[in-house]
């Protein structure tokens, strides 16, 4: 959704880039994602989980021009590293489980 709806928004990058480098990286190797080509569902499972963390990567550390300007992209809280991106994973954890 950010990349495609909000591409100039900050606060919304600073949130998927820290959801995809925390949370869906770790999701990886702590649900034991592999790699198995004959398997489409691990297939899919992990390419789910490791796409989004090289795309933001990518995204954070060679940003487009819109980003380049502004001084906020480059700097990061404790809040906004932390707290924002595990109160929204904890959310959407509790609505997976209890679905």
């Amino acid at each position: 959704v950010f990349l495609y709806l909000f591409p100039e928004n900050i606060k919304m990058f600073k949130l998927a880039f820290c959801l995809t480098s925390g949370p869906l990286a770790v999701a990886v190797v702590a649900w034991r994602n592999s790699l198995v080509f004959h398997d489409i569902d691990k297939v899919t499972t992990l390419f789910i989980h490791i796409i989004p963390p090289c795309v933001f990567f990518c995204y954070r550390w060679f940003p487009p021009s819109s980003l380049l300007d502004d001084p906020l992209a480059s700097s990061i809280s404790l809040e906004e590293a932390l707290v924002n991106p595990l109160a929204f994973y904890v959310y959407w954890q509790v609505m997976y489980i209890f679905k």
